[in-house]
C-alpha cells in the first residue's frame, strides 16, 4: 500500500490513530474523523501511556500492547475518563505495527453509550407503566393474537376463566 493512501485511510477512521512503542510511549498521532483529543498532541507525544491515562487505563493498555506484541492478534478495551464538563467513554483497538510497536485506534463511544443508556431508560419506563397501570393493557398481532399483557390484565383474564 502506498504511503498516500495510507495516510489518507488512517485520517478516513472515525478516531485517533496513535503509533505507540512497547513500553506505552506515544510516538505519532493522526487525527481522525470528528476525533478530539481530551489534551492537545504536544502533551502526549513521546510520552508514556503512565504519564498521561489514569494507572488502571494506563496498565490495560499496557497489557493489550504486549498481548498484542505477542501474539499478532487485535485486542480492544474499553474505558472512561473525567474531564473538566461530563464522563467520556472510549473504544480502543490495538494492532501489530512492527515487532516493537502497535496502531491504537481509539474512537469516542460517548455518543453510541447515552444513546443506549436513554433507550434502556425510556423502555423501563414505559415496563414500568406497562405493568403498574392499573387497567387491563394488552398488546395484539395484526391477527388478533395477544402478544403480551399486563398483570393486571392477567388477573381479569384469569377471573373471566375461573369465575
Amino acid at each position: 500500500m502506498g504511503d498516500a493512501l495510507q495516510a489518507a485511510l488512517i485520517r478516513a477512521i472515525p478516531g485517533a490513530t496513535f503509533r505507540m512503542a512497547r513500553d506505552g510511549t506515544y510516538l505519532e498521532y493522526v487525527p481522525g474523523d470528528g476525533f478530539e483529543p481530551l489534551v492537545p498532541p504536544a502533551r502526549f507525544l513521546g510520552k508514556r501511556v503512565a504519564e498521561i491515562l489514569p494507572a488502571d487505563i494506563a496498565t490495560r493498555a499496557l497489557e493489550c500492547i504486549e498481548l498484542v506484541l505477542q501474539t499478532g492478534r487485535l485486542q480492544q478495551f474499553s474505558y472512561e475518563l473525567e474531564s473538566k464538563e461530563e464522563t467520556r467513554y472510549f473504544e480502543a483497538k490495538i494492532a501489530p505495527d512492527h515487532h516493537d510497536s502497535v496502531f491504537v485506534v481509539v474512537r469516542d463511544d460517548t455518543e453510541r453509550i447515552r444513546d443506549a443508556r436513554a433507550l434502556e431508560e425510556s423502555e423501563a419506563r414505559y415496563r414500568a407503566l406497562y405493568e403498574n397501570i392499573p387497567l387491563m393493557y394488552f398488546t395484539l398481532s395484526t391477527d388478533g393474537i395477544v402478544l403480551s399483557v399486563n398483570s393486571v390484565g392477567a388477573i381479569h383474564s384469569i377471573d373471566a376463566v375461573v369465575g
